[in-house]
């Protein structure tokens, strides 16, 4: 694995299984309507700290299993396995306590010499699996000014769907310029209904349904040729975008959802924006999620995390987080074709900003 000139190796050193710290009964546990629509999508996720300067290696890896013991208790189905019910013909979780597999290793190399922009070249095959990827970051400064392009229209957009209009332009743009003339484009934006789901139902029931960590998405979508979207202004995109994805922002859209599933529980079922085999991107947004604060396990906040997606996934899905240097900037991952990604740096150089040391100030 090649760092310009230079190579680092990752050697593990222990694989440990880590169960729940309290164990339970062994049982059978359904998925929820909801769940049913997601197809199953690995996505994982990676967090980089600096050194501690305190604390030896091994008295932070046993910080770390004991963290996941106690939190494995309290979230027990993630401690066990997806398998086939036969009583009740679907697969289902298998709450036995089989554990989470911990793997403990060393590289000879130091973060900061991570190309972390083209994890091709460091990350893949040695913190995570092979896959094809980019991080970027968009700064502030850049998505203030395309809130502003994509609400000239006189309606206000946000940033999600102000950058969401312009991902969709610029894959369609990419379409067009690799030859793919005219083809239908499709994007989705993921809708977390936890919140939604609750309103009007007391604080009991909203710290309830925020704690669940099971699926409570809607993926509304539009499709559009790519040239259509080549020759829309943002702005116009921008209402597209907001008209689809107002149709799942309220608790009747996702109460109705559930029933729709129940009806038809017994039959394959998909959502509409992984069901299509035309070009389509899932934009999600993680920017709520304070995982820079919150994931300090007692030597520092995180210096820098991202989503990994496996590479036999076909699927391209683009998540927003937040950064882990300034509030106002995202970090964005990309599970894209090359040719997409190529196309991006080459042509919107002026949005995003690679992922590298300076940058993330380590």
């Amino acid at each position: 694995m090649g760092i310009g000139d230079n190579y680092f190796f990752v050697k593990v050193t222990d694989k440990v299984v880590v169960h729940a710290e309290e164990p339970w009964n062994d049982h059978w546990l359904s998925f929820t309507n909801l769940d049913l629509l997601v197809p199953p999508f690995d996505v994982g996720s990676f967090f980089c700290y600096k050194k501690p300067s305190h604390g030896s290696f091994p008295d932070l890896l046993n910080t770390l299993k004991a963290s996941l013991s106690r939190a494995l208790s309290l979230y027990y189905p993630l401690a066990g396995e997806i398998l086939w019910n036969p009583a009740a013909e679907e697969n289902q979780f298998r709450c036995n306590n089989r554990g989470i597999d911990f793997i403990e290793a060393v590289a000879d190399v130091e973060l900061k010499e991570l190309n972390l922009y083209n994890p091709d070249e460091s990350i893949e095959g040695k913190l995570m699996p092979k896959k094809l990827h980019g991080v970027l970051a968009i700064q502030g400064e850049q998505l203030n000014k395309l809130q502003l392009v994509a609400s000239e229209n006189g309606q206000r957009r946000s940033k999600l769907e102000a950058f969401t209009s312009f991902l969709w332009k610029i894959v369609a743009l990419s379409m067009e310029d690799s030859g793919n003339h005219n083809k239908l484009c499709n994007v989705a934006l993921a809708v977390d209904g936890r919140r939604r789901l609750s309103e009007g139902d007391g604080e009991e029931k909203e710290k309830l349904m925020a704690s669940h960590f099971g699926n409570v998405l809607s993926m509304p979508s539009g499709s559009k040729t790519s040239q259509e979207l080549m020759e829309m202004s943002l702005s116009t995109i921008a209402t597209d975008v907001h008209e689809f994805l107002q149709t799942a922002t309220t608790k009747d859209h996702f109460l109705d959802l559930i029933d729709w599933v129940e009806e038809r529980r017994s039959q394959p079922l998909v959502a509409i924006a992984f069901a299509s085999k035309e070009m389509s991107v899932m934009v999600s947004s993680g920017t709520r999620f304070h995982t820079n604060g919150d994931m300090d396990f007692g030597w520092g906040k995180v210096v820098f995390g991202s989503c990994h997606v496996p590479s036999g996934r076909e699927d391209c899905y683009v998540s927003t987080l937040p950064s882990p240097t300034n509030n106002n900037d995202w970090v964005i991952y990309m599970h894209l074709p090359m040719k997409h990604m190529n196309y991006i740096e080459s042509h919107a150089g002026h949005m995003f900003k690679p992922l590298d040391s300076d940058y993330l100030e380590i």
